[in-house]
């Protein structure tokens, strides 16, 4: 009887430990699609709100500038923290937050709110990337660290296609503007002024009678 409650307890966190790996895999994905997607999201927001591609690129880099200088702030305090799964929580509420925030004021409040939002936003963005992946050697064990640090890089590249894919696709379905840039447009005939063939070969040259 001892026996088998010995080998239940060893088997119980072997059969926990291999449904984290998945689980990780698949809030990972979701928060860095969300994050490689808000990029061309910024840009087309901008372009549909205040039609300047430049306020979309200051944007987008007022989202990205504090991935790279509060990296190292935020690894610190994902490594010191008791219940590191909390703090990186708290950092995608905050950084989605921004993000919401950001999107609805775009329009209807100062340009400067809108940079400070997304500063904030970006200052938490390392935990989705970095901070996330950390975590990697306490939930699978260090035998298996290497294949799923693979995995990780596999589904972080995944999502840094999927997601612009996504912005763009939601943009055009959502927007009306974004639709009407992307269908073609009639093309003029040869003379100003004169409306388009009707027919699909093209227009038939009147016969001139001197």
């Amino acid at each position: 009887m001892r026996a088998i409650q010995m080998a239940d307890r060893d088997e119980s966190p072997r059969y926990c430990r291999r449904w984290l790996m998945p689980h990780y895999l698949s809030a990972a994905v979701l928060a860095r699609i969300a994050d490689e997607g808000a990029r061309v999201s910024l840009v087309l927001l901008a372009l549909d709100r205040t039609g300047s591609a430049a306020i979309g690129g200051t944007m987008v880099a007022a989202l990205l500038i504090p991935h790279v200088v509060a990296a190292p702030l935020v690894g610190v305090l994902v490594d010191r923290a008791r219940q590191p799964r909390w703090v990186i929580a708290a950092a995608m509420l905050i950084f989605a937050g921004s993000l919401f925030s950001a999107a609805a004021l775009m329009g209807h409040a100062p340009l400067w709110l809108i940079y400070v939002l997304l500063l904030v936003g970006g200052c938490f963005g390392p935990a989705l990337t970095g901070g996330l992946t950390s975590q990697l050697p306490a939930l699978v064990g260090k035998d298996k660290t290497p294949r799923a640090f693979g995995l990780d890089s596999l589904f972080y590249n995944v999502a840094s296609m999927v997601g612009p894919a996504v912005a763009g696709v939601t943009a055009a379905a959502v927007s009306p503007a974004a639709r009407s840039t992307s269908s073609p447009r009639p093309q003029p005939s040869a003379r100003s002024g004169s409306p388009p063939c009707p027919s699909p070969g093209g227009c038939i040259p009147r016969a001139r009678h001197d």
